[in-house]
């Protein structure tokens, strides 16, 4: 049964390739030397899969007011669409999940799902002429009290999770991964009321393979995870995940997580085994469960020590049959290999604990 409880283990550094940033990385076709995939191709839907994400979350800070924003949109090839904006600065989150019909064009990033509000898109922005413009992109996001017109402009070269781009996903199944760890962001928000300019910088993610998660819990039948991504000002990316088995456990192989680390010079490292704890929980009272609200992630061998720290706390993602979850932002600060950092986060919360068991000594 799963309780409150914290995880602490020994930090042990994987080898992850050390390839720097080449001049020549913002153009296509694009070939990652360290791993089988290719751009365009593998920025749009794939056949042989059974799941397929596109996703994306941005900080922003709005023109207008000032107000500080994050955003998340996210296309699944099962038909749902996440959409949830937080004005941080009015403590004010509102959550927009649907379904829709979604068609996405192979060979190239063209995204488009029908909502009851609109044509959602996330596609590769084109020269006048109709070419792709390498690693640059547009979105457009509706729902009821809300919309999003975004462009995005990758300022490093794709990030390959796990150093190859290939991912084992718990006993799930596996995946191809790979993340834009660093964009620059500029469009305009409707939230609340309010439609102004924005600017900021944001993550996508792709994913896709034979693997399957759910947030609905149906008695330990599919793995739950915590996954974070860190920008950092120094340039650093970051990504942290931790995956539980149907038993509830975190087993301490690549399998169920770890830390990848993505420097300003395109270099990576990371590990598998770290020290990682849980500071602080929360009860949500619409689902009735705790969710981790407080982090601290400690590498020895690396002299990081990071502390993860929720900008508000109530950033639930709706969802059916009670599966909602948590996806925040987080402002982090420390250290990363000795020097002081700050920075913003996100994270993904599909793991529910129930109430603490205390016992007094």
């Amino acid at each position: 049964m799963k309780s409150l409880f914290v995880v602490v283990v020994v930090a042990v550094v994987c080898l992850w390739p050390m390839v720097g940033i080449t001049s020549d990385w913002k153009q296509y076709p694009y070939y990652p030397k360290q791993a089988n995939l290719s751009f365009p191709k593998d920025e749009g839907a794939h056949k042989a899969k059974l799941l397929e994400w596109w996703y994306v979350v941005i900080h922003a800070k709005g023109e207008t007011t000032g107000d500080e924003y994050s955003i998340l949109v996210t296309h699944f090839s099962n038909r749902f669409r996440f959409f949830d904006v937080t004005n941080i600065s009015a403590n004010v989150h509102l959550s927009g999940t649907t379904n829709g019909r979604i068609k996405a064009a192979e060979g190239y990033l063209d995204v488009r799902q029908q909502t009851p509000w609109g044509t959602d898109i996330m596609r590769t922005k084109r020269t006048q002429a109709g070419g792709l413009i390498p690693f640059e992109y547009e979105m457009l996001t509706h729902h009821s009290s809300m919309g999003l017109q975004a462009e995005l402009v990758a300022q490093k070269p794709p990030m390959m999770v796990g150093g190859d781009a290939y991912v084992q996903i718990g006993k799930s199944g596996w995946s191809w991964y790979y993340s834009l760890s660093r964009l620059e962001v500029r469009g305009r928000l409707t939230f609340n009321g309010i439609t102004e300019n924005i600017s900021g910088i944001g993550w996508m993610d792709h994913q896709w393979g034979p693997f399957l998660i759910s947030p609905v819990e149906l008695g330990g039948v599919f793995e739950s995870y915590e996954w974070f991504c860190v920008q950092l000002d120094d340039g650093t990316e970051m990504m942290i995940s931790n995956i539980y088995d149907r038993k509830y456990r975190l087993p301490q192989t690549a399998a169920y997580g770890g830390v990848g680390i993505y420097y300003k010079d395109g270099s990576m490292d990371g590990v598998v085994k770290k020290t990682f704890v849980r500071t602080k929980y929360w009860f949500d009272p619409d689902s009735k469960t705790y969710m981790s609200m407080g982090w601290r992630l400690i590498i020895p061998e690396m002299d990081t020590d990071l502390i993860l720290t929720p900008k508000i706390e109530n950033q639930m993602v709706s969802f059916p049959l009670g599966g909602s979850f948590w996806e925040g932002a987080m402002r982090v600060e420390g250290k990363l290999r000795g020097k002081p950092v700050n920075g913003v986060g996100f994270g993904e919360l599909m793991h529910h604990f129930q109430g603490p068991k205390l016992q007094l000594s």
